[in-house]
């Protein structure tokens, strides 16, 4: 989501901008109390958390939140966590033509950290091995992949594109099974091989 926050007014936007900050009154809390900037626009991925562990939701779940009624019971049963990534503008300055590594740093700076707002896990690699490490681990923690964003002092924010700056690098895109599967036996097939009894195991 995009957050605008100009003091203690907070206004959440979704991927692509519809205007949905009713339906995440505690991410709103989060934020007034955990972004030190006065002013700012940045980007985060919203969450469904386990509260007491840390432990993230699948993402299904938190799709019970984007609702029209029963905000506060679905809040209370998914509440929101948030991982910040970008920094657009803050107390007046721009950052969208910046760098990325800049707008990290300065993100950084104004956020309080707490176990429901902070920053993305980054990790700055140099060949593909150690890519397909941290994605292996990103899975491993229940997330759906990583973001490949170039470290390069040109890498400026593109709004409304990702192009070679930003490459998403999901599970789906694996050609191997990720996750396990719980399957109940309907059916089954006498195999036509003979056990020596004119009987066949089960295929």
């Amino acid at each position: 989501m995009q957050i605008h926050r100009r003091g203690t007014d907070v206004t959440l936007f979704s991927r692509r901008l519809t205007q949905i900050t009713d339906q995440y009154p505690d991410a709103v809390r989060l934020l007034c109390d955990g972004v030190r900037f006065r002013t700012a626009i940045l980007e985060a991925e919203i969450v469904a958390l386990v509260p007491e562990s840390g432990e993230l939701r699948p993402f299904q779940e938190l799709m019970h939140r984007r609702r029209r009624y029963g905000i506060a019971e679905a809040m209370d049963r998914y509440p929101a966590g948030l991982f910040a990534f970008d920094l657009l503008y803050a107390n007046g300055k721009d950052f969208t033509n910046r760098a990325y590594s800049d707008r990290r740093r300065a993100l950084a700076r104004g956020l309080r950290p707490s176990n429901r707002l902070g920053l993305t896990t980054q990790k700055i690699v140099g060949d593909p091995r150690s890519l397909q490490a941290f994605f292996e681990e990103a899975i491993t923690d229940c997330c759906e992949g990583v973001m490949c964003k170039s470290v390069s002092p040109h890498a400026v924010y593109q709004a409304g594109a990702r192009g070679w700056l930003w490459i998403k690098y999901k599970r789906e895109y694996q050609t191997k099974l990720q996750d396990t599967l719980d399957l109940v036996v309907v059916g089954a097939f006498h195999g036509r091989e003979s056990g020596g009894d004119g009987t066949g195991p089960c295929s």
